[in-house]
């Protein structure tokens, strides 16, 4: 007998719009990463497994995480992590490797600070960054990006 995730890994295989960040189209929401994740769903359905393709993307969702999180774990430690949730699949689902190291090297673009000059109160000041991306983040260049944005709004508030 099959399993659900086992099923699952090698059914979305066959869909690298679901997984392969390169591809044209995967950006787009709504559109071939849809109908891939409906053509999923009836694939596991004709395997005998009742879940529909919101069931399996959250499925895929959690045993991409929980491979990341382990693949990760198997770097800094060098060996297997005690627990994990899917050591049973790490082998199958080794075919994500190459694309979530694209996704770690992709380009990370920062949006500009808009300042409204018109007006004079702070509320004119709106930050396009995402909230991960915005004070919290302590990386060099958000440092000397948000360092930036303090001396301009100094520098606005003494003229």
């Amino acid at each position: 007998m099959s399993t659900v995730f086992g099923d699952l890994i090698e059914v979305v295989k066959a869909h690298p719009i679901i997984y392969d960040i390169r591809m044209k189209g995967y950006q787009k929401r709504g559109s071939r990463r849809e109908k891939a994740w409906q053509a999923v769903a009836k694939c596991m359905q004709q395997r005998g497994h009742d879940i529909n393709d919101d069931g399996c993307r959250r499925r895929w969702n959690k045993l991409k995480f929980a491979y990341t999180r382990d693949r990760t774990l198997r770097r800094i430690q060098g060996t297997p992590p005690l627990r994990s949730s899917c050591a049973k699949y790490f082998d199958s689902l080794s075919f994500l490797n190459p694309f979530l190291d694209d996704y770690k090297a992709r380009p990370r673009t920062v949006q500009p600070i808009v300042l409204d000059s018109e007006s004079d109160d702070d509320s004119a000041t709106h930050s396009t960054l995402p909230e991960s991306e915005s004070e919290n983040d302590n990386s060099p260049n958000n440092r000397t990006h948000l360092l930036t944005m303090k001396t301009d709004l100094e520098v606005k508030d003494d003229e």
